[in-house]
Formats: structure tokens, C-alpha cells, sequence
């Protein structure tokens, strides 16, 4: 019996490992425990995803503000001021 606490703390190669030895040794008679499991540990991999996706839309959304924007046009204007530096 695979433990769900132990899932959530993998990384992604190593669910779809888990995966594939859950379907090897899954009892023939028991279709739907192993579809369960499947089901669970896929559930697990969609949520890693979307914590991948949510740290991207936060991202996007610094940009969209524009506060990345306006720190690097900030350098620019300072650059500007001093000149261009002759070595």
C-alpha cells in the first residue's frame, strides 16, 4: 500500500516510477483499487503542476504591473544621467 503523505513530498520523475510499479504489482483482481491509486498519484502530479503555473501568473502579473519594468527603465535613466563611461 502506497502512503498519499509520501506522494506529495516526491519529486515528478519519481511518482511516475511509483506509477509504474503500482501497475506491475497491482492485483489482476482488483482493477479498481489500482485505477484509485493511478487516479490519486495523477491528482498528485496536476497539483505540482499548478503550483508551477500559479508562480508564473505571479510573474506575469509583476510585469503587467509594471513594477519589473519600472526598476530596469529606473537603471536606464541613471545610466543616462552619468553619461556614457569612456575607458
Amino acid at each position: 500500500m502506497i502512503k498519499m503523505t509520501s506522494i506529495t513530498r516526491m519529486p515528478l520523475d519519481s511518482i511516475e516510477l511509483t506509477l509504474e510499479k503500482a501497475s506491475k504489482y497491482a492485483p489482476a483482481e482488483t482493477p479498481d483499487h489500482s485505477m484509485r491509486v493511478m487516479t490519486k498519484m495523477i491528482g498528485v502530479v496536476l497539483a505540482k503542476m499548478q503550483v508551477i503555473l500559479d508562480i508564473i501568473n505571479i510573474i506575469r502579473m509583476l510585469t503587467t504591473v509594471n513594477l519589473i519594468g519600472r526598476s530596469t527603465s529606473l537603471l536606464l535613466i541613471e545610466k543616462r544621467k552619468h553619461g556614457p563611461q569612456r575607458g
